[in-house]
């Protein structure tokens, strides 16, 4: 979550985002991924490397 404050405090608009839920509980997860959502909504380009296959697409745009 600090790391990705970081960013958009630079307002850096294409964010990289490499195994964001790596040993997270799965609660923290479900809030990334709706953070995840509203930066996108914000026109900010997100690469998210993910391993988690059942949850990525749901936020992606292509894959």
């Amino acid at each position: 979550m600090l790391a990705i404050g970081r960013v958009l405090m630079s307002d850096s608009k294409p964010l990289l985002a490499d195994e964001l839920f790596l040993g997270l509980a799965p609660i923290l997860v479900q809030q990334i991924f709706k953070i995840i959502k509203e930066i996108n909504k914000q026109s900010v380009a997100i690469l998210l490397v993910e391993q988690n296959i059942r949850k990525a697409p749901a936020v992606s745009q292509r894959g």
